[in-house]
């Protein structure tokens, strides 16, 4: 009966179809941020945990006070060989930026620029290596936390503040993958392979990422509409 009433009045029928698909498009577009959000609330991220990571180096911490066993446990972690690799990979961080760190580990600027070393080189790394990294640079943060809490605040505020822009990263990631970039019409079936859970951990650089856990579940929802209103289309 559709595909008469369409051969009927083809217009109509063609003209619905364009609103249609403006309306997908626009949900989805609404999701990644294209409108500036995405700028907005990454801007708006950096400034305010920024200011809170400057107040924790500012703050620092009092090495003499520290437990032996935490002592002993930075001692441990600096004697890794990885460890020893991105100390020195912190120093020319830290030197590209204009910040001289005689002693990367003497200081919670010098143990942050130390965190992102280790971030460098877990996303360099594979399989048992990027295991080995990761478990290592938790152990760091640990120790940073309990020697800072005003750092911890601050880690804290960092990926709170991150997940809506993730949120619109893997939106954002979804349309790039299905709207067709000359006529601006979402393609069904690169709109249903683009929705995945790896596209979640290739949009966030997470590995472990999944749709389910990154978006919140009226998003999702939104996202697995539009889904089921194209493969009705087709």
């Amino acid at each position: 009966m559709q595909r008469t009433a369409a051969a009927t009045a083809p217009e109509a029928y063609a003209t619905r179809g364009l609103q249609q698909n403006e309306a997908r498009v626009r949900d989805l577009t609404d999701l990644a941020g294209t409108q500036g959000a995405r700028d907005f609330a990454a801007a708006n991220r950096d400034a305010t945990a920024g200011q809170l990571y400057k107040q924790a180096y500012d703050v620092g911490v009092d090495l003499t006070k520290m437990t032996p066993a935490r002592k002993g446990e930075i001692t441990k972690l600096l004697s890794r060989p990885a460890v020893q690799d991105a100390l020195a990979q912190a120093r020319t961080l830290a030197a590209n930026e204009g910040v001289n760190l005689k002693n990367p580990a003497g200081s919670v600027k010098g143990l942050d620029y130390l965190k992102r070393a280790m971030d460098d080189q877990i996303g360099g790394a594979q399989g048992n290596e990027q295991r080995v990294l990761v478990a290592l640079k938790n152990r760091l943060l640990t120790t940073i936390d309990e020697l800072s809490p005003e750092y911890a605040s601050a880690r804290k505020v960092f990926a709170d503040m991150s997940k809506p822009i993730n949120q619109m990263d893997i939106a954002q990631a979804v349309a790039d993958k299905s709207i067709n970039k000359l006529n601006d019409t979402l393609k069904p079936q690169s709109f249903a392979n683009a929705l995945t859970d790896d596209t979640a951990a290739a949009a966030t650089g997470f590995k472990k990422a999944t749709l389910e856990s990154t978006l919140e579940p009226a998003q999702l929802a939104r996202l697995n509409a539009i889904k089921e209103d194209l493969a009705r289309s087709v």
